[in-house]
């Protein structure tokens, strides 16, 4: 009886001790990958992901797209409502653009502001109308206490011969110019 006990207690202790450690490495695994504000995806598993759905699209000849999605007046909300209010709105606002998109796309946070959906198999027709439309969702959205959040959105397409560098820079520069076009949208109309 005591030979059992106590081999009945290191079995107990060994599936423990397994149980513990695996959680411990999807924690961990977790950390590494995500950003522990938002729960968005990090940049550095951005890059890995991006080549990944590069690789698999030369091999595939489908298309992977990207849609970039930058909150305006960032640092301005950070002022008037404070670092702990963003911090909260951040995963609510990572979870609403996740509903939006279909199960195999994914959202990155690759800076304070910005944050990348990666579209695989998506063509560059809808991965247009997929930004309009979490665009549209997202600034309907009402954000307590943020009034209103309105977004710079941009969608690209990767090419052949681009390489995930490519495809990022070319995002960035629609990113800009969409940037541009709206203060002096807005230049024109206060004018």
């Amino acid at each position: 009886l005591r030979t059992g006990t106590n081999y009945l207690l290191l079995l107990g202790s060994a599936w423990c001790f397994a149980y513990l450690t695996l959680l411990k490495s999807e924690s961990l695994k977790r950390l590494a990958l995500t950003d522990a504000e938002s729960g968005a995806y990090n940049s550095r598993h951005f890059s890995h992901t991006l080549e990944r759905e590069i690789a698999r699209s030369e091999s595939t000849r489908q298309s992977v797209s990207l849609i970039g999605l930058v909150i305006e007046d960032y640092k301005q909300l950070m002022d008037i409502h404070g670092n702990r209010v963003v911090q909260q709105l951040l995963p609510a606002f990572v979870r609403r653009a996740q509903d939006q998109i279909r199960a195999a796309d994914e959202v990155f946070r690759l800076d304070e502001d910005k944050f990348v959906l990666v579209l695989p198999h998506c063509p560059e027709d809808g991965a247009i109308v997929l930004m309009e439309r979490v665009k549209r969702n997202l600034q309907q959205q009402t954000w307590k206490p943020v009034a209103e959040m309105t977004l710079e959105t941009a969608a690209v397409t990767w090419l052949p011969g681009e390489d995930s560098k490519d495809v990022e820079k070319r995002l960035e520069m629609k990113l800009k110019k969409q940037k541009r076009a709206s203060l002096q949208l807005a230049a024109f109309s206060d004018g």
